[in-house]
């Protein structure tokens, strides 16, 4: 998932924050999962269940409907995953 919305520096010494967070939802802890827009605590709390107790997700589709997500969030997960698909790489210091 790229998020454009929560940027974070380059690297620790840099104070400019530049780069949009970026985040696998198969790895990300609960409160990774906050930053992304409309997931709360409840929410992230039940995706990291969800995964401990399923494995790794195969799709957002899959995320949601194990986690409950509503279709609001899902639609903004999939715009995240596409912005994140088009980003070119970049390599942090």
């Amino acid at each position: 998932m790229l998020n454009p919305s929560f940027k974070i520096a380059p690297a620790i010494w840099d104070r400019d924050r530049t780069l949009p967070l970026t985040i696998n939802l198969n790895t990300a802890s609960e409160a990774e999962l906050m930053t992304l827009p409309g997931v709360d605590l409840a929410t992230a709390r039940r995706m990291v269940a969800e995964r401990r107790a399923r494995g790794f997700f195969r799709s957002l589709d899959e995320l949601c409907a194990a986690a409950g997500v509503s279709p609001g969030l899902l639609k903004s997960l999939v715009e995240m995953n596409e912005q994140m698909q088009r980003q070119k790489e970049y390599k942090r210091q």
